[in-house]
């Protein structure tokens, strides 16, 4: 479906964040989300992935490890293994609606697992921006992606953010 466009400009950002991946029993998962520090994804009952700013990383880790390991589990850091890109509001809602084939809804914040561009991928919403995220490898395939094809949102490349920031004019 093409749709066109909202008058505004889309302005996509790269994302620097810490991404820790912890598998283990859910009860553990559960405590270590609210209690780790960061901001918590569920990827799977048995999964969570705990996302936070870039220099927070050994301290997620150290963290997470201290709250799965004991009962078996695993935490490891991710960082690397994904490419992340965020938009503001309101044009990210237009972005995603072309992007993603799930719907994202109006509820903040939100974590989903959906396919972005024939990749797979993750979105969370949060009160002031989308983020995207992708496997490293194809990075480079959705930026491209959305800053060509989606010239009518007059799409450029903002500077560099990172994660827990407040986007520029949030409150």
């Amino acid at each position: 479906m093409i749709r066109k466009g909202c008058g505004c400009v889309l302005e996509l950002s790269p994302v620097a964040l810490t991404i820790v991946a912890c598998a283990g029993e859910a009860p553990a998962l559960d405590a270590l989300a609210t209690s780790a520090g960061g901001y918590a994804c569920r990827i799977a009952p048995d999964e969570l992935w705990l996302l936070g700013a870039p220099g927070d990383g050994r301290r997620l880790l150290e963290r997470a490890r201290a709250g799965v390991v004991a009962t078996g589990g695993l935490a490891e850091t991710q960082t690397d293994a994904w490419s992340v890109y965020a938009a503001a509001w309101p044009e990210a809602a237009e972005l995603f609606a072309r992007l993603a084939a799930v719907p994202l809804g109006p509820e903040r914040p939100v974590f989903v697992q959906c396919e972005l561009v024939h990749v797979a991928g993750k979105a969370l919403a949060l009160a002031d921006r989308l983020y995207l995220l992708v496997p490293s490898p194809v990075g480079h395939q959705l930026e491209e992606r959305i800053l060509h094809g989606c010239r009518d949102l007059a799409p450029r490349r903002g500077p560099p953010v990172d994660f827990g920031a407040p986007a520029p004019g949030a409150a």
